[in-house]
C-alpha cells in the first residue's frame, strides 16, 4: 500500500533526474523525413500489395477496407509532416511544396478524398466500383509525386 511518505520519495527522486534534452532542429527534421518515408511506404505497400492486385484478381473487395481506410489516414497527415523547416537535406521533398502550398494541401485532399471513397466502394463490396477508384487513388498519388518529389539520385537516395 502506498503511503504519503512512499510517494513524497518517489517524487523526490523523480524530480532529482534531469529532464530529457529537447530535440534539436535537425533531429526535429529528421524524424519528420523518418515519418514520411515510413508513411509513404506503409501507403505504397497497401496499394500495391493490397489493393491494386485485390482490384485485378476480383478479390472480396470487403476485405480490403482497411488498407483503403490507411490510405486516407495517410492522405490526412501528409500535409502536417512537411513543415517548410523539413524539406531539403536527405529529402526527396521539393522546396516547390511551399511555394504552391494551397496545390500541395489540394492534393493531399484529393488522395484522402479518392482512398475514402475506395474505402466505401470495398465496405459495400462493389468490386466493379472498386476495380475502378482503385486506378484514381494511384493517380492521385502520382500527381503529388510528379509535383513535389525530386527523383531519385545515381546513387538510388
Amino acid at each position: 500500500m502506498l503511503t504519503a511518505a512512499s510517494c513524497a520519495a518517489a517524487a523526490q527522486t523523480n524530480t532529482a533526474q534531469p529532464a530529457p534534452a529537447a530535440p534539436t532542429a535537425q533531429a526535429s527534421v529528421r524524424a519528420f523525413q523518418a515519418a514520411r518515408f515510413a508513411g509513404m511506404h506503409m501507403a505504397a505497400t497497401l496499394l500495391y500489395r493490397g489493393i491494386k492486385p485485390a482490384a485485378a484478381n476480383g478479390a472480396d473487395v470487403r476485405e480490403f477496407q482497411h488498407e483503403a481506410e490507411g490510405l486516407a489516414y495517410w492522405a490526412g497527415a501528409i500535409p502536417g509532416l512537411f513543415p517548410a523547416s523539413s524539406l531539403g537535406g536527405d529529402s526527396r521533398a521539393r522546396p516547390e511544396i511551399d511555394s504552391h502550398r494551397d496545390d500541395f494541401l489540394q492534393k493531399a485532399r484529393d488522395l484522402r478524398l479518392a482512398a475514402t471513397r475506395l474505402a466505401e466502394l470495398a465496405e459495400a463490396g462493389d468490386r466493379a466500383g472498386f476495380a475502378a477508384q482503385a486506378p484514381v487513388v494511384e493517380a492521385a498519388c502520382n500527381a503529388c509525386h510528379s509535383a513535389y518529389r525530386a527523383p531519385r539520385a545515381p546513387n538510388g537516395q
